[in-house]
């Protein structure tokens, strides 16, 4: 969590809503699932950032990242 809290600071400069936080651990969670079972070598590490970085990519087309209010 704390880990989802700094990647909203840095990409959308505030903190993330409950419903949000929610929302993100639940698309890391099966994410990482489906990352897993489609490439059964990848070490549990690689797919925690491959994870990450998908959730990373997802803020950055958000609307909130692209449009200021």
């Amino acid at each position: 969590q704390v880990r989802l809290s700094d990647l909203f600071q840095i990409v959308l400069s505030r903190p993330p809503s409950d419903q949000e936080q929610q929302e993100c651990l639940e698309f890391i969670r099966v994410y990482s699932q489906r990352l897993a079972s489609e490439s059964p070598g990848t070490l549990a590490d690689q797919v925690q950032w491959q994870s990450w970085g998908a959730l990373s990519r997802v803020l950055m087309t958000s609307n909130s990242f692209l449009y200021i209010d």
